[in-house]
């Protein structure tokens, strides 16, 4: 069973201050959250500890960011899990 199933519910998208996320983990541990522009830029980042199966996350504070695209990724025991984002 792969450590990170799914991302799930990211929104709204496009989202204007924070987002919501749901992440499911086949087995509990820590994850690493990161939101990188479309260069390649890591733009937000930390870590937090999950259980196995459901975790609600919200990214916040995020309204200092240009509005465009970005890539929401989620890693977790050499496992991860990718969404696309839009900032208004």
């Amino acid at each position: 069973i792969p450590a990170v199933l799914s991302i799930s519910d990211a929104g709204p998208n496009p989202f204007d201050n924070a987002f919501n996320t749901t992440v499911t983990l086949g087995t509990p541990g820590a994850v690493t959250i990161q939101l990188s522009d479309m260069s390649g830029r890591t733009v937000y980042s930390r870590s937090e500890e999950c259980v196995e199966g459901s975790n609600k996350l919200q990214l916040e504070n995020l309204e200092g960011l240009s509005p465009g695209t970005y890539i929401l990724l989620i890693e977790t025991n050499g496992s991860s899990a990718t969404r696309r984002m839009i900032k208004r």
